[in-house]
């Protein structure tokens, strides 16, 4: 399966956008291929989250672990996403958070396969599209949601 790498600038406060993204519950009220969402389980700096999700036809749930990091004094979050059952042969995701004079710098990767050669070829017809949708809902999401900051704090 090809992989997604993007990098974006937005005018966030680099805090409450990793809040945004680590908020797994509230995925199926922006992320288009996401039907619902649960916390399985939750412990300092990692969630047990299952997902069902839904594309083109196709759609299962899953579990992933999610393991999340923050260094306040230097502005850096990050969230890993691996997926521990389910239809994905493996899943990797993630996101990194920093902030930077021109606003929150963004970076997020993912890469998977499905177990099923059929699944995985269908899935791959549609994901670059896919993956670039699901970045534009956290960042419509982020729009909705959060306060932009004044980038004159930041020079």
């Amino acid at each position: 399966m090809p992989s997604f790498h993007q990098v974006k600038i937005l005018p966030y406060n680099v805090q409450e956008l990793f809040h945004l993204v680590l908020d797994v519950k509230s995925y199926p009220e922006f992320l288009p291929w996401c039907r619902a969402a649960r916390i399985i389980s939750e412990s300092e700096n990692q969630i047990i989250a299952e997902l069902v999700i839904q594309l083109k036809g196709f759609s299962d749930n899953y579990q992933s672990r999610i393991i999340y990091s923050n260094d306040l004094n230097k502005q850096r979050y990050s969230i890993e996403v691996e997926a521990i059952s389910g239809p994905f042969k493996y899943l990797k995701n993630l996101w990194q958070f920093s902030q930077e004079d021109t606003g929150s710098k963004i970076e997020f990767f993912i890469d998977f396969k499905m177990k099923f050669a059929i699944v995985d070829k269908l899935v791959n017809i549609f994901f670059t599209d896919a993956t670039e949708k699901m970045v534009d809902a956290f960042e419509k999401r982020a729009d909705t949601m959060l306060t932009k900051i004044n980038l004159a704090n930041y020079s």
